[in-house]
């Protein structure tokens, strides 16, 4: 098969977003993925400036919102280090995909490939090293099983944006074989070792794709909207019983593992500083937060067990707002498309992304990459069909 040099170019520079944690491990002594970042991330800055190309809204709002996240670590006396890669692991994605608007087909291509890659082979790694493939010790958690994608809480955090890609891939190309064998492949996964969160986002997503009449039914703002009141019933009026059954089955407690004190811990830290938030701080320091609890302190509390939350903490209101404002502007491109197999994709994809930020925090850009991914696939669609008009035009003047 022949590779063409824009392909593999394509490739490298989608390499710092997928970075399986298998890879990030064995090669962290010589800081591949670091070096790579700072190279692509250049690179990138250059090829945009060089070509004269604007950076999309959705972009710009992510810049903001992690250098505001940057500002808050500063004042606050936190862990720079990390809040400044952080910032580059979180913007990266937006910028390459505004570097590539162009030459959307080609992006498409190369993320199908990576998410092929990275779904068969911790597949291939749960199959042949049931009990860990990698182990590691951690303070707050001990030894860790871990496989090519890292433990198993994990997992879902590549599988969603590969079933992403993989069904927009199908439905742009007309190729559907690709999209039901990395559909075949995350279900195994999760069925052989899924957490609670993977196997009910899996479900979500399998429903709402298989079943005509929950399509027809879901516009993009009735899915965005289901996934926000799920997020304030659980995390702020704390109303399980519809999820309780959904618990149950999944063996979960109503606790969310915990959760709910940490979440408490994180609110009342936002109300008390609600404009800066708190920055990027060390592990120790976040405990110190969010790890006090009527039997003492939990070394386990290092994050918020909740992205938006999180965004909060680390930035106020402020930042939380500027999330919301990126998921309001892609959540208004897909309903622009509708109705459209694209629209539905991408209604649902917002969704999940706020369903899963109620018990998740997401450290890894793959997660992140979702939002540039859909406002790219709408900007395409919207294209097309401006693209499709003029000839009809064009022909009925003829």
């Amino acid at each position: 098969m022949y590779i063409s040099k824009k392909q593999a170019k394509c490739f490298i520079l989608l390499m710092p977003i997928f970075c399986p944690i298998y890879l990030d491990y064995i090669t962290a002594s010589i800081h591949f993925y670091s070096i790579l970042q700072y190279i692509a991330y250049i690179y990138i800055i250059i090829g945009l400036i060089k070509t004269k190309k604007r950076i999309s809204i959705v972009t710009l709002l992510a810049i903001i919102m992690q250098s505001w996240i940057l500002i808050s670590t500063i004042l606050g006396n936190g862990y720079l280090d990390e809040a400044t890669s952080l910032f580059l692991r979180i913007t990266y994605p937006f910028l390459l995909f505004d570097f590539y608007r162009d030459q959307f087909k080609l992006l498409l291509k190369q993320l199908m490939l990576h998410s092929e890659l990275c779904i068969y082979i911790n597949l291939f790694t749960l199959l042949i090293a049931p009990n860990g493939f990698l182990s590691r010790s951690n303070i707050a958690y001990g030894m860790t099983q871990e496989w090519f994608l890292g433990a198993d809480a994990y997992f879902i955090m590549w599988i969603l944006p590969a079933l992403i890609i993989a069904w927009a891939y199908a439905y742009i190309f007309k190729r559907k074989r690709k999209a039901i064998m990395i559909s075949l492949a995350a279900i195994i996964t999760e069925i052989v070792r899924g957490s609670g969160t993977g196997i009910i986002v899996l479900s979500l997503f399998f429903i709402v794709l298989i079943i005509p009449i929950i399509k027809k039914i879901l516009t993009p703002y009735r899915s965005v909207l289901i996934g926000v009141i799920a997020f304030l019933c659980i995390i702020f009026l704390r109303e399980f019983d519809l999820i309780v059954p959904i618990l149950n089955l999944l063996e979960k407690d109503i606790t969310f593992t915990g959760r709910i004190t940490i979440w408490d811990n994180a609110i009342n830290c936002i109300i008390n500083n609600p404009i800066f938030g708190y920055g990027i701080l060390t592990n120790d320091a976040m405990v110190q937060y969010l790890g006090k609890s009527s039997t003492g302190i939990w070394v386990g509390a290092t994050h918020c067990h909740s992205q938006l939350l999180q965004t909060a903490f680390q930035g106020g209101i402020v930042a939380a707002l500027l999330l919301f404002c990126i998921i309001g502007v892609v959540t208004c491109k897909s309903a622009r498309i509708w109705p459209n197999k694209l629209s539905n994709l991408s209604g649902l994809a917002i969704a999940l992304y706020i369903i899963m930020s109620i018990t998740e925090v997401f450290s890894f850009p793959i997660m992140y990459m979702i939002f540039p991914l859909i406002n790219l696939i709408c900007d395409w669609k919207i294209d097309c069909t401006l693209e499709l008009k003029r000839e009809r035009l064009n022909n009925e003047r003829i």
